[in-house]
């Protein structure tokens, strides 16, 4: 192969900035070969050691800068009294490059004297634009130069050992200096304290089935256990599950059970699990979804060693989040072997309200192994009783209740913390939605996993964000609007494709209807893209079957949208089909309705209503309610003594006013024109239950106070009664005396009575 000589022509001597005045040419000896001729000028000309240099400059300030903003934060006396460092001197005219005035000298990592810093050459030579392969071996030095140390892999460590010591690296009296930090031994590690600062954010917030089980462990006192959980798995002080039942004296923790997703939740939607040891305890974890459907059950040798086995795992309220068909199958091996079966409870984020029809008995699959509504209203502990009924288990089934919580508890007010039960739910907003964009997952429409809004958004690259959220706000949904948007997915559908389509926001959660809602945007985008749309074809969750048949329980929807596209008739089908649902859960409901539940107690003046609600009141108080009272009347009263000093404050105009004493303070608050249910749930929000005086026209649970010789108006909606007279119809009457019959009449009409029926 011919080989070039390359000539090379020499600059004039480099100005003060080290570049040449004139360009730089290389001609190449065996000719201009394109008829082009090389060129460099100014600062793209320079050469190469210069550039070099100038970068290891940037790379000496941002070190510099770094350590005098270190150097800032130690003590004054510190910096007083370390020597101030030396500057390098400048070597004269010999050194063409006069930025290297900047460089100083830099300290030994272990300390002691200063040295300079040694680099390769100052003037250009002819190397110094040397190409090719003679370049990897870096440029050659000046004779008597040092080449650069060898990297130090300690120095990191080092460095960062002296920001935790920087107080006692000056010179200075041991007085001026900051008191070292105790090292810590080797050994054991020191035990982690276990009076943590709860997660609850305030008083009279929900409590925990867990909480409840570590403060009361008799159902598994003396047992071998093993715990189905999952990261979300949290007391109220942040233990996992695992560590807080491994703590407790009387039981002992075997193994654990893995729902989808793993122990450690990080495997994604429909991965398989297998089983494996649990990193922080070393016990056996043992995966209930693996890669077939056998995997789903726990088996005979799995149970065989243990007592019982106590399920801890928080859910979003839908039927297809498979938690609680995991649960099922653990219950059935349970029964099958004799095991207690414990349920720790939780809130359930979407409340206490039902739709969607419960499934068609040929369509049972992982996502709803037994026949409930879509969006159910219903806490593990509730769904665990109903299943264990209806499905005729013998089964001891112990459920450890929550306390504060009710139906119409909205998640942010339960004081508690939200941590995703699932990596495609990360917020109670997310979970709001679940119920109707899961169903998306039956189509090829995306929604939106592998972006940070998974279920709050969805699309397809073939999608128009604009006619796609037009379309949907001519429907005019409850409680909810669609804004256009794009989106592009990391995994799972259309992953790496920019994708149309809308997001949701839910502007009125009481009335938003998320099941309808998902119905209504598959119409919507398959009417907005009629060739485009699809039905899902994969087998899902372990069935072949289409899996938007498997979602809403029936063949109908799809059938329906495939004949003539309108899916109103489906939508009528679901709400009428609900009505039945409610009356089977009703008898397995463990938490009232709301919270604070409020009962009314109606009658004529002089019946006794005053004198009954303070007899009831502190009876109530020793079940361990918290109970407040309200008194309605009709008439324009004073509500202090005329003529007192706290009378006068209060008629002088300020909304608040209060009368406070070593005993107790007395807060009274003007509210123009409020309602009955806005104060019980400004001021009385903290209690389980308020007894009313009055209100005999509000829509209220009513208990009628009669009395011979006193005034008695009609109460038709009465749904008990306490009188000195005999009842004349087939309202329950109770005697003035009869508190015990009075108190559990109150508990059945507030729905306080129901967590009894969890206690074993």
């Amino acid at each position: 192969m011919q080989t070039c000589d390359q000539r090379r022509v020499r600059s004039p001597t480099p100005d003060s900035r080290g570049y040449s005045s004139r360009a730089h040419e290389i001609t190449d000896a065996c000719g201009d070969r394109h008829g082009l001729r090389r060129r460099r000028f100014g600062r793209a000309g320079r050469p190469r050691r210069t550039r070099l240099r100038e970068s290891a400059l940037g790379l000496e300030g941002r070190a510099r800068r770094r350590l005098a903003r270190v150097d800032s934060r130690r003590p004054r006396q510190d910096r007083r009294d370390r020597p101030a460092p030396r500057r390098r001197r400048r070597n004269g005219p010999d050194r063409p490059d006069r930025r290297d005035r900047r460089l100083s000298a830099r300290s030994n990592s272990r300390g002691g004297p200063r040295r300079p810093r040694h680099r390769s050459t100052g003037p250009r030579r002819k190397d110094a634009r040397r190409h090719g392969k003679r370049l990897s071996g870096g440029l050659p030095l000046a004779p008597g130069r040092r080449g650069p140390r060898a990297h130090d892999r300690g120095r990191a460590a080092r460095i960062a050992r002296r920001r935790r010591r920087l107080s006692s690296r000056g010179g200075g009296p041991a007085a001026a200096r900051d008191r070292p930090r105790p090292r810590r031994t080797a050994g054991a590690s020191s035990p982690r304290p276990r009076n943590r600062k709860p997660l609850i954010r305030r008083d009279g917030a929900t409590v925990l089935g867990i909480d409840a089980l570590r403060s009361d462990p008799t159902a598994i006192a003396g047992k071998r256990i093993g715990l189905v959980t999952n990261p979300s798995g949290l007391a109220s002080d942040g233990t996992p599950s695992w560590r807080a039942l491994a703590d407790l004296p009387d039981a002992r923790l075997v193994r654990l059970f893995g729902p989808e997703h793993g122990v450690d939740g990080g495997a994604v939607y429909m991965e398989g699990v297998s089983s494996s040891v649990h990193r922080e305890t070393g016990l056996p974890v043992v995966s209930l979804y693996g890669t077939t459907l056998e995997s789903l059950k726990p088996r005979p040798e799995d149970l065989a060693d243990l007592d019982a086995v106590v399920f801890d795992v928080p859910d979003v309220g839908a039927r297809y989040y498979t938690f609680h068909w995991t649960m099922l199958l653990a219950m059935e091996a349970c029964a099958e072997l004799g095991k207690r079966f414990v349920v720790c409870d939780r809130p359930n984020p979407l409340g206490g309200e039902v739709e969607g029809a419960p499934q068609d008995p040929e369509f049972l699959s992982f996502v709803g192994l037994h026949p409930i509504a879509v969006r159910h209203g219903m806490t593990s502990g509730e769904l665990a009783r109903l299943l264990a009924s209806e499905r005729g288990l013998d089964l001891d089934l112990v459920v450890s209740p929550m306390r504060g919580w009710a139906r119409d508890v909205s998640y942010r007010d339960t004081g508690l913390p939200w941590i995703p039960p699932s990596p495609n739910i990360p917020t109670v907003e997310t979970a709001r939605v679940y119920p109707g964009m899961a169903l998306l997952e039956g189509t090829n429409l995306s929604e939106a996993r592998g972006t940070a809004r998974p279920f709050e958004m969805f699309g397809a690259p073939w999608l128009e964000p604009l006619a796609l959220t037009a379309a949907l706000a001519a429907l005019e949904l409850p409680g909810v609007s669609f804004l256009p948007t794009r989106f592009r997915p990391m995994f799972e559908k259309h992953a790496g494709e920019t994708c149309g389509g809308a997001m949701l926001e839910v502007v009125n959660p009481s009335v938003f209807r998320p099941f309808e809602t998902g119905l209504q945007v598959i119409e919507t985008a398959r009417c907005v893209a009629p060739r485009e749309f699809r039905w899902r074809e994969e087998p899902y969750e372990f069935d072949p079957r289409p899996a938007i048949d498997l979602l809403t329980g029936s063949s109908r929807f799809r059938e329906s949208l495939d004949t003539d596209g309108d899916a109103a008739s489906e939508i009528a089908r679901h709400r009428e089909e609900t009505r039945p649902f409610l009356a089977r859960r009703d008898p397995f409901l463990l938490y009232p309705d709301h919270r604070p539940a409020v009962v009314a107690f109606v009658g004529g003046h002089d019946s006794g209503k005053t004198t009954l609600l303070a007899d009831l009141i502190p009876r109530l108080r020793s079940l361990g309610l918290e109970v407040g009272a309200i008194k309605h009347t009709s008439h324009h009263v004073e509500d202090d003594v005329a003529g007192k000093d706290s009378q006068r404050l209060g008629a002088s105009g300020g909304p608040v006013w209060a009368l406070v004493t070593p005993a107790r303070a007395t807060v009274r608050r003007k509210i123009e024109d409020a309602s009955l249910p806005d104060v019980v749930r400004r001021e009385f929000a903290e209690c389980d239950l308020v007894l009313v005086e009055g209100y005999k026209s509000v829509p209220l649970p009513k208990i009628e106070v009669a009395r011979a010789g006193a005034a008695r108006p009609p109460v038709p909606d009465a749904l008990a009664r306490v009188s000195d007279m005999p009842a004349g119809d087939s309202v329950p009457t109770f005697r003035f005396e009869d508190t015990e019959g009075i108190v559990g009449a109150v508990l059945r009409l507030a729905g306080l009575d129901r967590v009894a029926a969890a206690r074993p």
